[in-house]
């Protein structure tokens, strides 16, 4: 029935073959398989007392399967940077503050959303949110909501929308009302 309907419409049989198998499991296979990635990145934030987005631009690295980097170049140079349990900050020109994520679990739950996901690693996902993918592999949107209560004390949801396996943009939805938006560039920009 499938590929009667895709010859009327004429659609290739195997295009609709993809879209009917993509599924989060499919989804976390191919992110796993990715060891390192780097892209430049724009992020606005929207804050309840601000009348703009304020925004900052740089570069997003990350290497499997648990080491992510987010360096603003503007309007400000600082990093921060998450290599397994620890979570180092620092500005341009001021020392570098390390915290462990074990000792601020809500913390390491919420940064687990977007390094879980790049790591592909859906066991670590559904310990802290309930799950959901919509779309297809050409346009797909996972959205996390927080299980746990201190979690959902910071965070409200996240939504991460992508291209194949692909990370494009990532709103995170705080429990206060502030978001966040942020858009990485396509390969090959």
């Amino acid at each position: 029935m499938a590929l009667l309907f895709c010859l009327a419409v004429g659609l290739p049989a195997v295009a609709a073959e993809s879209q009917r198998a993509w599924s989060l499991e499919q989804l976390m296979k191919g992110l796993s398989e990715i060891k390192n990635a780097s892209t430049k990145y724009t992020e606005d934030q929207y804050i309840g007392i601000a009348t703009k987005p304020l925004r900052s631009s740089g570069e997003l690295v990350y290497a499997a399967p648990n080491r992510l980097e987010k360096n603003a170049l503007t309007p400000s140079q600082q990093s921060v940077v998450i290599d397994g349990d620890r979570l180092t900050m620092q500005q341009a020109k001021g020392r570098a503050r390390t915290v462990r994520l074990s000792d601020h679990p809500e913390i390491g739950a919420f940064i687990e959303s977007i390094r879980s996901t790049l790591s592909g690693d859906v066991t670590a996902l559904n310990r802290y949110y309930k799950v959901a993918l919509t779309g297809d592999e050409g346009r797909w949107q996972l959205t996390l909501e927080p299980t746990d209560e201190k979690v959902r004390k910071l965070v409200k949801v996240v939504r991460i929308d992508g291209s194949q396996y692909e990370l494009l943009t990532v709103e995170i939805v705080h429990a206060d009302g502030d978001r966040s938006v942020m858009t990485m560039a396509k390969s090959g920009q």
